[in-house]
């Protein structure tokens, strides 16, 4: 992110938790219906700093990433988690990180874009449009990896589920980045993500996409709102019919 884009938000270490296992203590492992001890902890995330007070554990002033381990599955061996992780922590807390209400209940989008935002850096940085087929497949299969490759669209595929969700922004950005190049489509995107907020919404976040590309080149504002548009990523309602 410096040295591509400038970005120095996160020009300092901030530590990597490996080997993750999760202590069940008994009385709660009688309530969730497992065995107590140590247990495998079968993901990764960026735990911002306020994070661990809420788990009641020493402060970390920057965060830190945290990757699970789980039977012989080990996550930190999987580059496009890591940088999927990391691009969490560049997003920080003050991006992406609302549940909106709208006529339907509750949008989640926010969340998921922060996924797909996620996915997306992840995969431009290793220029593989998979994400997790070694620390995902091994844990849950292959259906759940999330190639980036595969068209999605909103609402039609819309899930409810974050991860699943996010991969609607982040497919549209990789046919994006297919059309226009990885150091366009990537400044771009990075320049408009930083102006989102908590609560931006689905099309706001397409809005400022297509503005940002607009005040580089007119073209290239026409191929970005005419794949979001594709994407369903401009005028996302959350319904379908039945």
């Amino acid at each position: 992110f410096k040295d591509n884009f400038g970005l120095a938000d996160l020009d300092y270490p901030f530590d990597a938790l490996v080997n993750i296992n999760l202590y069940i203590d008994p009385t709660v492992a009688k309530l969730i219906g497992v065995p107590p001890g140590w247990q495998g902890f079968a993901n990764a995330a960026f735990v911002p700093k306020e994070g661990f007070a809420a788990f009641k554990l020493p402060a970390r002033e920057q965060g830190a990433i945290i990757f699970g381990q789980y039977g012989k599955t080990d996550l930190s061996y999987d580059a496009s988690v890591i940088y999927h992780e990391y691009t969490h922590a560049m997003i920080g807390t003050t991006r992406l990180a609302s549940i909106l209400p709208d006529v339907y209940g509750l949008d989640h989008l926010p969340g998921a874009m922060n996924e797909g935002f996620a996915d997306y850096f992840a995969a431009t940085m290793t220029n593989h449009p998979v994400i997790g087929t070694y620390g995902i497949g091994a844990l849950g299969g292959a259906h759940l990896v999330r190639d980036l490759s595969v068209i999605r669209r909103c609402p039609d595929d819309l899930t409810g589920e974050v991860h699943a969700d996010g991969r609607i922004i982040a497919s549209a950005l990789w046919r994006i980045r297919a059309l226009v190049g990885q150091p366009q489509a990537d400044a771009v995107i990075l320049r408009a993500l930083q102006s989102f907020t908590k609560a931006t919404s689905l099309p706001a976040a397409g809005k400022l996409m297509v503005t940002e590309a607009e005040a580089e080149d007119a073209q290239l504002a026409k191929t970005f709102s005419k794949i979001l548009n594709e994407h369903g990523v401009l005028d996302c309602e959350r319904f379908t019919r039945w």
